[in-house]
């Protein structure tokens, strides 16, 4: 399936297509970055300079040096063990101004250190947080949808969403195979 998927990845920067452009960034991606083919295409679709990186800008890598990757990692995972992603209006910039880092380089410790976009990785604390209550019978007054926005979801359709593509099932199905 890796060689399907950068035979299209192929097509489509070949054919300049526009939803490509950013392709080296994009976290849906990680399997392909490994195929030895990527780098070849990677360097083939863009302009690189073959001198050293530009004075004034930061390789992608070097955005946190490892210490502060840890450190910034380690703030982040306490915030989110007081319930940080409780919050429905939570956005990156916000997170990253309770940590004390730049949005861009919150991005990429997400990204790049847990391997998930910001959605992804604040929705999937959500949805832990939603499977533990649910079952539970100090909430079984309770709807789904109360449960769900008590973990920080402010949107039914975004809940059922995430939690269909998270579980493979909807969350009342989930809940009923808890039960039963």
């Amino acid at each position: 399936r890796a060689e399907e998927a950068f035979e299209q990845l192929s097509i489509g920067i070949a054919n300049r297509l526009s939803q490509y452009i950013n392709f080296r960034h994009e976290p849906m991606i990680k399997r392909l970055r490994a195929l030895k083919k990527f780098t070849s295409l990677s360097d083939s679709a863009f302009d690189k300079p073959k001198s050293s990186v530009p004075s004034g800008k930061k390789d992608m890598q070097e955005l946190l040096s490892p210490d502060d990757q840890e450190a910034y990692a380690e703030k982040l995972k306490q915030l989110m063990q007081n319930r940080a992603y409780a919050e429905p209006s939570l956005t990156l910039r916000s997170l990253a101004e309770k940590i004390g880092l730049n949005a861009n380089k919150l991005s990429w410790l997400v990204n790049e250190v847990i391997g998930k976009n910001f959605n992804e990785y604040v929705n999937g604390l959500r949805i832990e947080e939603f499977k533990r209550k649910a079952p539970d019978p100090s909430y079984s007054n309770y709807s789904l949808l109360g449960i769900a926005f008590d973990c920080g979801f402010n949107s039914k359709s975004v809940f059922n969403e995430f939690f269909k593509k998270s579980e493979g099932v909807s969350p009342s199905a989930w809940l009923k195979g808890q039960r039963g």
